[in-house]
C-alpha cells in the first residue's frame, strides 16, 4: 500500500493515528478539487472530483 488516508474529526479520533505521519487540515471545498498545472509560460488549470465536506463532532 502505497499511502493510507484518514479523516479525524475530533481529538479522541487521534488515538488511532500510528506515526509516522503527516497531519494536514482539511478545508470544506464542496467535493471539487482544483489544480493548476504550469509548464512554462502556459497554465492548465483541471478541476476534478473529491471528498464531500464533512461536519465535524
Amino acid at each position: 500500500m502505497a499511502h493510507r488516508m484518514m479523516v479525524i474529526f475530533c481529538e479522541e479520533g487521534l488515538k488511532d493515528v500510528q506515526p509516522t505521519c503527516v497531519a494536514q487540515a482539511f478545508v470544506p471545498h464542496n467535493a471539487v478539487l482544483h489544480k493548476l498545472y504550469v509548464i512554462g509560460d502556459r497554465y492548465f488549470p483541471m478541476a476534478r472530483s473529491s471528498l464531500k465536506n464533512f461536519s465535524a463532532c
